[in-house]
């Protein structure tokens, strides 16, 4: 899947922001809630060995994110990586001093200071080619798993012993999907997909979700929604499950259900939630919402669905993708309001 150049529904939203956005394939720096969410879904819909082959699980309390990047900045200039961390002395000496780690102290007493951190420094060495998990976040992944398995709300879809052999029920984790629409060719990966079958064997219902995990209350996740636009993203999923090939099952406007998302928080540990998308939502999310104006004022910017995103896409690609398109086709002339940048050409 990952090395299929279709467009994928992340990469389409980065045209939200513009041109350059899109075009930076500069590998995006893992947070901690994206690390805690990425282990919780390879966990729940991943294969068998999947969170083995990407992630370890350190025996140490994670440092700060200074002293981790030294610490992996340390790793990565050493020749011999099974060196341990008090052998490469000069060498953590020019990092500490090029990052500026508590500038007033004295040399010594830095080194020192990241001398404590051998046992995570350890880590990195055995865990070379994963991400490492410490202990902390590795408590707040195992309260996330448990209350998503054990939940009389969500258990249904981590419970794959329930569908095997089951002839009315399948469940699909991890579906990769491929489709073409306008001529380009699109693609999308869904966390889980349940199908239900009668009696024949004909599918009845297609019953598409994405899991979510959101350090902030189950109750924000619609300000999530908004932030990250997962409007586009269900939109996406949607349609693309109606156009896709070779689907092992068979999906039709009819027995295709509104996409839904499983959602766990950091901060309502032990508490789950499924939000239905509304058929208004993937609306939005589909073509966006123009931009409101009363008594001439702006009440809100013009929101783009995923169609006018692969509009905008199919600009890109015929212009070259040599300039914003504001700019280009603005001869780089606008005009400068308190809400936003006009262009003046029709």
């Amino acid at each position: 899947y990952r090395n299929n150049e279709a467009l994928s529904q992340s990469d389409l939203k980065k045209l939200i922001v513009g041109m350059d956005a899109f075009m930076d394939d500069r590998e995006q720096k893992m947070t901690e809630p994206m690390l805690i969410g990425s282990v919780v879904d390879t966990i729940l819909t991943g294969a068998e060995g999947d969170f083995e082959e990407t992630f370890y699980l350190s025996n140490f309390p994670k440092p700060s994110d200074t002293i981790c990047e030294i610490l992996q900045e340390v790793l990565s200039r050493t020749a011999d990586k099974s060196l341990p961390l008090e052998d490469n002395i000069e060498i953590l000496g020019q990092v500490i001093n090029e990052v500026g780690y508590q500038a007033r102290w004295k040399p010594e007493t830095r080194i020192n200071d990241l001398l404590k951190h051998t046992g995570y420094y350890q880590s990195l060495q055995e865990s070379i080619g994963k991400i490492v998990i410490s202990e902390e976040q590795s408590q707040i992944i195992n309260t996330l798993v448990e209350s998503l398995r054990s939940s009389l709300v969500t258990e249904s879809l981590f419970a794959r012993e329930k569908y095997v052999n089951n002839p009315k029920w399948d469940i699909y984790y991890q579906l990769p999907i491929f489709w073409t629409m306008d001529g380009i060719p699109c693609k999308g990966l869904l966390d889980i997909v349940i199908v239900r079958k009668n009696d024949d064997g004909k599918v009845i219902d297609v019953i598409p979700f994405d899991l979510k995990i959101i350090m902030d209350k189950l109750l924000s996740f619609h300000n999530n929604v908004r932030l990250r636009r997962y409007d586009i993203q269900a939109a996406y999923y949607t349609d693309g499950l109606l156009l896709a090939e070779n689907l092992p099952f068979e999906v039709t406007k009819e027995n295709l259900r509104n996409f839904k998302f499983v959602v766990g928080s950091v901060a309502n540990t032990g508490k789950v939630l499924i939000c239905e998308a509304s058929d208004d939502l993937l609306e939005v999310g589909r073509v966006g919402m123009p931009e409101l104006i009363v008594e001439d004022r702006l009440i809100r910017q013009e929101i783009l669905g995923y169609k006018n995103l692969l509009a905008l896409y199919e600009y890109y690609q015929t212009q070259g993708w040599q300039e914003e398109k504001i700019l280009y086709d603005n001869d780089n002339f606008l005009t400068l309001e308190w809400e936003k940048l006009y262009g003046n050409k029709v």
